[in-house]
């Protein structure tokens, strides 16, 4: 008769390998373009889900993104003030544009409710498209 126990074993150990493996919401999909990386990037800060955003911006980005999120922190206490500065992020996705040149993409993004444009340099890494974020001009 077999000993199924090694065989059984590799087989558990290898579920618990597979399943262990995710690090975290698979936001895939919304990085296939640069256009949509930008609107959930922009919609994620908006809405102060900053754990989001950080996933469409390039890794050299995520300290400005961390010092605008303490930024709104202490502009909490006024809430005119917040309000504000997060006006500055919250975009009309409807005038966007991307073009290539050189090998890199460069977006223009139109109007927040200040009625401001931005321009945005993409970038992609492992076929995701990432905002190079530019926070500190808010």
């Amino acid at each position: 008769m077999p000993n199924w126990t090694p065989m059984l074993l590799f087989i558990l150990g290898l579920s618990l390998l597979t399943a262990c493996q995710g690090e975290g919401p698979d936001y895939s999909q919304e990085q296939q373009t640069p256009q949509a990386a930008i609107k959930a990037f922009y919609t994620a800060v908006a809405a102060e889900d900053f754990a989001k955003a950080e996933a469409f911006c390039e890794p050299s980005s995520q300290e400005q993104l961390r010092y605008f999120a303490t930024e709104l922190q202490f502009k909490s206490a006024k809430p005119t003030q917040k309000e504000a500065l997060l006006d500055k992020v919250r975009f009309d996705f409807s005038q966007l544009d991307c073009q290539e040149k050189d090998g890199s993409t460069s977006c223009q993004l139109c109007c927040n409710a200040n009625q401001e444009a931005v321009d945005i340099e993409m970038v992609q890494r492992e076929g995701k498209w990432l905002v190079v974020a530019n926070l500190d001009n808010y």
